[in-house]
């Protein structure tokens, strides 16, 4: 399963790269970095983590309770760990961290591309 905000972007060849890497790897959870952009903008920046900063698991896992590190729109998931999950809570605006820290408590492996593969533009939330 994959999620893409109407805002947001996918990098072409995004989808193609992850695939790949889930048939030829073990892993549950599957991220990339992002470059952000403003509302109306086509000049992109890269997002607040750095290319090599949680890649593997253990480093995400690591810092996962303490911080949400982990883009949620660049996330391709197994639809077996999320309906083994029941999917999301409602928490909001923590709906993906939480996800990712049961996930993680419950033995799901994440992993992400060194790549900046998904396009989050900035400030497009609206409080409900």
């Amino acid at each position: 399963m994959c999620f893409l905000d109407a805002d947001d972007l996918y990098v072409e060849n995004k989808l193609e790269k992850q695939i790949d890497y889930f048939i030829n790897n073990n892993v549950d959870f599957l991220g990339t970095h992002a470059l952000n952009r403003n509302l109306g903008s086509n000049n992109f920046f890269d997002s607040c983590f750095g290319i090599n900063q949680y890649i593997e698991h253990d480093e995400i896992k690591f810092d996962i309770y303490n911080k949400n590190v982990l883009t949620h729109g660049s996330m391709m998931i197994k639809k077996q760990a999320l309906d083994q999950l029941n999917g999301y809570n409602n928490i909001k605006g923590l709906e993906d961290w939480d996800l990712w820290q049961r996930a993680i408590n419950n033995g799901f492996k994440f992993k992400q591309l060194p790549e900046r593969l998904y396009i989050y533009t900035l400030n497009t939330s609206i409080d409900r």
